[in-house]
């Protein structure tokens, strides 16, 4: 792709600013990469687990495209191009502003040696469907580059996705009222409509988040919010959340090593 080329200038404006790992990537086609998969472009097997996030602190992109995956006609709409092509090119569509934009991309992802292993440098697929990679370099290449994309918003992510308008429950604009009550009825009543919701997570100075497992400054992805009976006339409330990095675990209540 001439336009965006497997070489340094896809990653950044700054090529000084790059970490100096960066600097030492191979571009490598996904065939290549993934050399013992069948691989597929995006079949009706895909799901929020393909998601992996690498080393581009993406995670707001990441956590829409897994949250998206829960809905997998969503994703598989926005490929122009069905299946895996021997050339390598596929077509791919984003919303950019309220505009539908058709992105052509080759397959060419940076990849590092990492103990004798080649690995992507940044997403990386878990199945056998190359979506995640292709969607995260269309969204760089509409851009420019891929560190354009660092950083951002879920509010920015979701709308290139969908084409759809977003809407927001920020704690700061509810502080006078039972923000607990207000975030559960916005996720439940989101939810039984069938949107897709996401969720920031920000410093408290209240709480350790990292005592708990959860990683601020972070997104995640929300799948589901249930009342659940503990004992006879006592309930509680809990929320399904998806890390797209695939790692650090809720410890508190309801957690995996918490007894129920």
């Amino acid at each position: 792709d001439p336009e965006f080329p497997p070489d340094l200038s896809c990653l950044a404006i700054n090529q000084e600013e790059l970490p100096p790992i960066a600097k030492t990537v191979e571009w490598k086609r996904l065939p290549e990469v993934y050399k013992q998969k069948q691989l597929s472009l995006c079949s009706d097997k895909i799901g929020p687990n393909d998601v992996n996030q690498g080393k581009l602190k993406n995670c707001y992109f990441l956590s829409a495209l897994s949250v998206l995956a829960e809905k997998r006609e969503f994703v598989q709409r926005l490929f122009e191009t069905k299946e895996v092509t021997p050339t390598g090119c596929y077509s791919v569509w984003i919303c950019d502003s309220g505009e539908w934009k058709n992105i052509i991309i080759d397959d060419y992802i940076p990849c590092i040696t990492k103990k004798n292993q080649l690995m992507p440098y940044f997403s990386r697929i878990k199945g056998n469907d190359i979506w995640v990679s292709l969607l995260e370099k269309a969204y760089a290449k509409l851009y420019r580059h891929y560190f354009t994309v660092h950083s951002g918003y879920l509010a920015e992510a979701l709308p290139a996705l969908t084409g759809a308008p977003v809407e927001s429950l920020k704690y700061k604009s509810h502080k006078h009222l039972n923000f607990a009550e207000q975030l559960w009825n916005f996720i439940t009543k989101n939810l039984e409509k069938g949107s897709i919701i996401c969720a920031n997570c920000h410093d408290n100075p209240l709480i350790n988040a990292k005592q708990l497992g959860l990683i601020t400054s972070h997104a995640y992805a929300i799948f589901d919010a249930r009342v659940v009976q503990v004992s006879e006339g006592v309930t509680e409330k809990i929320i399904k959340l998806r890390n797209p990095w695939g790692h650090h675990e809720w410890k508190g209540e309801w957690g995996d090593k918490q007894p129920c």
